[in-house]
């Protein structure tokens, strides 16, 4: 944690004491994921899978643009389920190729997986309702590719829009596993350790109070000779 000091307009401190706020940031999250995690990450993978097949009509409703966004928010998708058998074949190849740049994946691409989600669902929507506004239907013909524009823009905001809810209910739980039993925080598993491996011949604390080895030095103030400043 770190902290800001907020100073008045003369160098001194704000209502003559230093005044602290804190700025705290989210741990990464990493690890395995909890089985109540797995459960709504299930949820997600169909959601992913059906955005998939969405990017893969826009392309062919004249719509390249929403197209690759996506995709992209497909290939983060598939990052965070790493672990999904319906999913893992995919990962593996992504990760074979450049796109692994995106990182190893898993709970670590949560952020960002809800990010793209949130906004690629958002755009999705205010597009899909300015066409049905216009056209009137979901559905306003039959005879071309790009009567199925606005069905496949609904289809692909609910898709990442609900996904992106479910994926937030994830980073909630990580986040309270992080705190109760330090999960995948780096900080706190090093104390963890340290707390869990005690010093050889020492015993760790169960209620019994083990005798020291040497009282700590006593600290005695005004000792020694004093020492005079001259120019």
């Amino acid at each position: 944690q770190a902290a800001l000091l907020l100073w008045g307009p003369t160098g001194k401190a704000r209502g003559g004491a230093r005044q602290m706020l804190p700025l705290t940031m989210a741990p990464p999250i990493l690890g395995p994921p909890s089985p109540e995690m797995t459960a709504n990450l299930e949820c997600v993978k169909w959601c992913v899978l059906a955005t998939y097949i969405c990017a893969v009509g826009r392309f062919f409703l004249d719509d390249p643009f929403g197209a690759v966004n996506d995709l992209l928010g497909c290939l983060f998708g598939t990052f965070l389920l790493r672990e999904d058998r319906h999913l893992q074949g995919c990962y593996n190849l992504l990760y074979s190729s450049p796109l692994a740049a995106f990182g190893d994946g898993g709970l670590s691409c949560l952020l960002p997986f809800i990010l793209m989600a949130g906004l690629n669902g958002t755009f999705s929507a205010l597009r899909a309702y300015a066409k049905i506004m216009k056209t009137g239907s979901i559905l306003p013909c039959r005879g071309r590719p790009v009567c199925f524009q606005p069905t496949c823009l609904l289809i692909s905001a609910v898709a990442q829009l609900l996904a992106a809810c479910v994926a937030w209910k994830v980073y909630k739980l990580a986040i309270v596993h992080a705190s109760v039993s330090f999960y995948a925080i780096p900080g706190d598993t090093a104390l963890q350790d340290t707390r869990l491996e005690a010093p050889a011949g020492v015993e760790q604390n169960s209620g019994v109070n083990a005798p020291s080895s040497r009282p700590p030095p006593s600290f005695q103030p005004f000792q020694g000779t004093g020492h005079h400043i001259v120019d």
